[in-house]
């Protein structure tokens, strides 16, 4: 999650901006990466949030 905005009638919305560093070394796809960036949307998904 990058930005988190909290609004008074209790809606809340989260931004999450992604780019290839977050599931790659380089050039070069790491599924280790994106296994973690996959297990952290399911994370988001299950507390509630839309992704």
């Amino acid at each position: 999650m990058d930005f988190l905005i909290l609004f008074s009638s209790r809606h809340r919305v989260v931004l999450e901006v992604d780019g290839k560093q977050h599931y790659a070394n380089g050039d070069t796809a790491s599924p280790a990466l994106y296994s973690e960036l996959v297990s952290e949307d399911r994370r988001l998904r299950l507390a509630g949030y839309e992704i």
